[in-house]
């Protein structure tokens, strides 16, 4: 399972799983996972983010932030994200090397972005980014497996982006990835390279 154990792994999780159960007279009854069907995972998956769209489509959330103005050019920049892997310095370096010459005002507000730590890491970032008052918030999380990308379908955390006082721009995942944070964002882009 790699980085995924503690995801996959986690209390409340549902699991699909071929085992073994074994009764050893000293040490008493233990059950051996011998496989688990990360597919079955992937349909939890869609469950859950289904159940935080439900109440943000409630309460009209999906558009708020959408509404919020956004400058022709944006320079100061909030950087929501985790330094050194592979999004943030894609989105760092296409910034920095933009084919206009022009320069920005970045600040980074880092946060890990996976685990079930990340919800609660990025909803403070997003509040520590929205007091430095940017023109805009970037949000950037590289690719990585449905269940990689599932912290970006929390509830708190979506709220916390449409209830930002500033554009929340996000980058998350692949082309083909639509988390429920681009949906509330005021504007997703496929790959935090495009933002």
């Amino acid at each position: 399972l790699g980085e995924a154990a503690d995801q996959v792994l986690a209390k409340g999780t549902e699991i699909v799983f071929t085992g073994q159960v074994n009764y050893h007279a000293v040490y008493g009854v233990s059950l051996a996972i011998k496989d688990i069907d990360l597919s079955a995972m992937v349909g939890e998956a869609e469950r859950r983010k289904q159940e935080t769209l439900d109440p943000l489509k409630a309460e009209g959330a999906l558009e708020r932030n959408r509404a919020l103005p956004l400058p022709s050019l944006i320079q100061r920049i909030a950087l929501v994200g985790s330094p050194g892997t592979s999004g943030f310095r894609d989105f760092g370096g296409h910034l920095l090397r933009n084919d206009w010459g022009l320069g920005f005002d970045v600040e980074v507000f880092p946060a890990t972005v996976q685990g079930k730590d990340a919800p609660g890491a990025i909803c403070l970032a997003l509040e520590k980014a929205a007091a430095w008052n940017p023109d805009a918030v970037v949000l950037v999380r590289g690719g990585g497996s449905a269940l990689d990308l599932d912290a970006f379908n929390n509830l708190d955390l979506c709220l916390a982006i449409a209830q930002s006082p500033h554009a929340v721009l996000t980058g998350i995942g692949h082309e083909t990835d639509l988390s429920v944070a681009d949906l509330v964002a005021h504007r997703s882009f496929k790959t935090p390279t495009a933002v």
